[in-house]
């Protein structure tokens, strides 16, 4: 069994919080000023290959750069007796997977709240050109004020395919993993996106997209399988909020939000939507109603004395500071750490990150020195201040509530693109705004539109139809034509006819509820684009056959045409060229 260690650079070890392949994580304090941190060992045997510490060298510059009240930071790293540790800043809280574990699906308010917390994270990250890479709940800390903070940036980087297999380690985590990244493609920015609506939709549904089964299988299905549809699992989640996580799982990066800002902007425009709703459409300081945390949470966080920067999985062995134990010591009887007796020296080499360092990392400059350079600063200052300005003011318009003419050409074009998520929400949100505009009417219709479409789409991933007892059999009808379609698009297209006919008319005593005729003609327009049955693969296949059976003596003929109609007699696809045939043989329908 491995010996604890009693310090680790200037950190005196006071327990042990978790266990894994790649190293043991520590609970320790500063020896002379007593502040609470967390300490990661790595594992021996990751840390003694050359090529893992040369990822160290390459990845602490980087890491260095972090510093955000929703990343936990990174104070340290260094080396004690031949093995690398870092510090970071400890959250003393649970992560959401803990969480969720213990309170089961989380309610979409605190989804929505966590998720601008983590987009706040990841645009900081982005920023500075850093992706996480293994964005997941057992990553996410809650702080004591509710404050969510990432950590781990980098492990998938770090801990490198050769690295993880000799502690028997798993790089990333297949459940939350992007796409790409799970098919060893380049990652970016948009495969965290694509782990942040993995993660949105755990904590909703209670289970990953594709959970289940070992990880080749989940990966096979990340690469095809659509998720099962979040509005069913979770009917509370408002649609908006739905749609968008559908993006972030889109598989094509290109189809998912551009960044992690566009995406908070959509989250923060959603949060002011619902707490207008709930304060009668007048806005409030703090907020009340469905979203539980203030908005003064993230100020309050940003003021701590203690501000997140983040430790990722970096560490580096650097050469001794002479002296840094020499003044601290634990007692002999285990108690508080004096000033009078200097510590033990074991081979330690520690360096601590301080803003200075992250602030060079975040530049990339040297500091400077002199009078001659005070000109910099000044440039510095007012290139600042014009980037501010510019922030403020795009952060301004882009706040500023659309016009009705504006909404109306948004309308428009995701009309003719048929995207319908975009058509209900915007349309939602015009009449919401906009009743009593003359354009109202055509409005409701396209909002009607894109319920009936949404209604399809929950029928062909095995939804039902809601239905009253008097509707009963036309519904059932037309789930059973729908499902129909993706096999015999034909048989469904001539059965969907009969369907109107029958319950479609409005003398009929089973006439169908609006929004059923409305589905039923809606199916019946798209259904239209189908090629003639007669031009079908399989018609064509059925004609050369016909053609082959007709060179045929008289009776080995008449035989195999009857074999012929036996096995498709009842397709539609092949009636015209089987009716003649019928009556060749006088053989009726």
């Amino acid at each position: 069994m491995t010996k604890v260690p009693e310090y680790l650079g200037p950190y005196r070890v006071t327990g042990e919080l978790g266990r894994g392949g790649m190293g043991t994580v520590y609970r320790g304090e500063h020896a002379r000023s007593g502040e609470p941190v967390a300490l990661k060992l790595i594992a021996g045997a990751v840390a003694d290959q050359p090529r893992f510490r040369r990822r160290f060298a390459n990845e602490i510059e980087t890491l260095k750069k972090l510093d955000h009240p929703n990343i936990a930071r990174l104070l340290g790293y260094g080396e004690e007796n031949g093995q690398l540790f870092y510090a970071m800043e400890l959250v003393d809280g649970p992560s959401l997977q803990e969480h969720q574990r213990k309170t089961g699906r989380i309610p979409w308010e605190d989804v929505l709240t966590w998720s601008i917390d983590i987009c706040l994270a990841l645009k900081h990250a982005h920023d500075l050109g850093v992706i996480h890479r293994d964005l997941k709940p057992a990553n996410l800390l809650i702080g004591p004020q509710g404050v969510l903070k990432l950590t781990d940036f980098g492990i998938a980087k770090l801990f490198g395919a050769e690295e993880a297999t000799v502690v028997g380690s798993v790089v990333g985590t297949a459940d939350f993993m992007a796409p790409e990244q799970a098919a060893g493609k380049p990652v970016s920015a948009r495969s965290d996106l694509y782990a942040l609506g993995s993660v949105m939709y755990s904590l909703l549904a209670g289970r990953a997209p594709f959970a289940g089964g070992n990880v080749t299988q989940v990966i096979a299905r990340l690469q095809t399988a659509t998720p099962p549809p979040l509005d069913l699992i979770c009917p509370e989640a408002p649609p908006e909020l739905v749609e968008l996580i559908d993006e972030l799982l889109a598989k094509d990066p290109e189809q998912r939000p551009p960044t992690a800002l566009a995406v908070g902007n959509r989250l923060r425009s959603m949060r002011e939507g619902f707490r207008r709703r709930s304060t009668g459409g007048q806005a409030q300081g703090t907020e009340t109603g469905a979203i539980p945390r203030a908005d003064s949470k993230l100020s309050q966080s940003a003021l701590r004395s203690s501000e997140p920067g983040e430790p990722a999985e970096t560490l580096l062995s650097q050469p001794a500071q002479a002296g840094i134990h020499s003044a601290v010591t634990a007692s002999p009887q285990g108690g508080a750490i004096t000033p009078s007796t200097p510590l033990p020296p074991p081979s330690t080499h520690f360096i601590e990150v301080g803003k200075e360092d992250r602030r060079r990392a975040a530049t990339n400059v040297a500091p400077v020195e002199g009078p001659k350079h005070d000109w910099k600063h000044l440039a510095s200052t007012v290139g600042l201040a014009v980037l501010l300005l510019g922030a403020i003011a795009g952060i301004t318009w882009l706040a500023w509530p659309p016009s009705a003419d504006e909404l109306y050409a948004e309308l428009q074009a995701a009309d003719s693109r048929q995207d319908y998520n975009a058509l209900g929400t915007t349309a939602a949100d015009f009449l919401r705004r906009f009743a009593d505009d003359p354009r109202a009417g055509e409005i409701r219709q396209w909002q009607r539109i894109a319920e009936d479409q949404k209604s399809l789409r929950k029928l062909q991933t095995g939804g039902r139809l809601i239905r009253s007892e008097q509707e009963g059999s036309a519904a059932e009808a037309l789930e059973s034509i729908i499902k129909q379609q993706s096999n015999e698009p034909y048989r469904a297209q001539q059965r969907l006819n009969a369907w109107l006919e029958i319950y479609g008319d409005p003398t009929s005593p089973a006439q169908a509820s609006e929004e059923l005729r409305r589905m039923a003609m809606q199916l019946r327009e798209d259904w239209s684009a189908l090629p003639p049955a007669s031009s079908s693969p399989q018609a064509r296949t059925l004609e050369a056959l016909i053609g082959w059976i007709q060179q045929k003596p008289p009776a080995e003929r008449d035989r195999l045409l009857n074999e012929l109609i036996d096995l498709h007699g009842d397709s539609p696809w092949a009636e015209s060229l089987l009716d003649p045939i019928r009556n060749t043989l006088n053989r009726p329908r």
